[in-house]
């Protein structure tokens, strides 16, 4: 079967293109279509919402499983443009893949859109010959928006700023669970111009100081984020715990470096930062640090994603240079 042209109306969306179909007993479909607009959340069921957190290993065996076998009898070769795409809540537009599916192996290369004021280019490959599913990606964001990314995407925007990051992810399974947990590779990260929220390094440090000196602040007003002009490093992945040694923070009152890991199945954070004040203006919402300017502050985050925990330890800071004073006046 053969069509030259294809126009058919679905809803509010018009699909127009070409299509070919061989062999209807394991069809092949090769097609070139473009669609003008689509809202795929019309389309999916609505998602349940667990009324409690279940057990790792409890959340693991009850998660969907990915259809393999499904997945197994597509074979189909086209390209497809959509003007317009709103799907899991983001939105975007220009959007053009390429896909070559047969026997269990399907590849969407190349893909790209426009998202957020910027680009997403990528490549996805599914293998879903074996008896788990292999997922390799491949994406790369240019000057994308990420707070209104997020917030569409998970309801909670945890940083913003103008995003450039290359990600190169792997990971395999039965179910998205079971993926988080095997998930490796490699990417680097570059944010401009936002902040990250549910900590504010410039008060915990206000907060420390004034505790060695007796005082105690008042609770603050300030929102609970830290600001940074630019935000940077790289990180590797391995079954799912992903270590960074590189980060770069950058803001006028402080310059922060750290190293640590995020453990995604677990949702544990273990970061160690330094920061060291460069600013004597308040900043942040805060009284003056200069009396703190030129200090390397170390600074320990733990906890879950939903509630992070600061610790500064200003205190071991002083101790430590009190005593270097007294050896450079004993070598004078």
């Amino acid at each position: 079967f053969k069509a030259k042209q294809l126009d058919i109306t679905l809803d509010q969306s018009k699909l127009s293109g070409q299509l070919a179909i061989n062999n209807f007993d394991n069809p092949a479909i090769d097609f070139k279509l473009a669609l003008d607009e689509i809202d795929v959340d019309r389309y999916l069921p609505a998602e349940e919402k667990p009324e409690q957190a279940a057990p790792a290993g409890a959340a693991t065996a009850g998660a969907s499983e990915f259809p393999l076998e499904t997945l197994r009898q597509i074979n189909t070769r086209g390209t497809l443009d959509i003007a317009k795409l709103a799907i899991k809540g983001t939105r975007s537009e220009k959007i053009h893949l390429e896909i070559k599916a047969a026997k269990g192996l399907i590849k969407l290369h190349p893909v790209s859109a426009n998202l957020y004021q910027g680009l997403y280019q990528g490549n996805i490959a599914l293998d879903a010959r074996g008896r788990v599913l292999k997922l390799a990606l491949n994406h790369n964001l240019k000057n994308v928006q990420i707070s209104p990314l997020l917030k569409d995407l998970t309801g909670d925007d945890i940083i913003s700023g103008t995003a450039n990051n290359k990600l190169k992810l792997r990971g395999s399974g039965i179910n998205a669970e079971q993926f988080k947990q095997t998930l490796g590779g490699s990417g680097q990260f570059s944010y401009t111009d936002g902040a990250v929220k549910g900590i504010n390094i410039a008060d915990s440090i206000r907060r420390a100081e004034a505790a060695l000196k007796g005082e105690q602040l008042p609770p603050s007003d300030a929102p609970l984020k830290t600001d940074f002009s630019s935000l940077t490093g790289s990180f590797t992945a391995t079954k799912g715990v992903i270590v960074n040694k590189d980060l770069l923070a950058k803001s006028p009152l402080l310059r922060i470096n750290g190293a640590g890991k995020i453990d995604l199945p677990r949702e544990q954070i273990d970061y160690g930062l330094k920061a060291t004040v460069v600013g004597t203006v308040e900043g942040q919402g805060g009284r003056d640090l200069s009396d703190l300017q030129g200090l390397t502050i170390p600074i320990k985050i733990t906890g879950n994603f939903d509630n992070p925990k600061p610790t500064v330890d200003l205190a071991n800071l002083i101790r430590e240079q009190a005593s270097q004073e007294v050896k450079d006046k004993v070598a004078d």
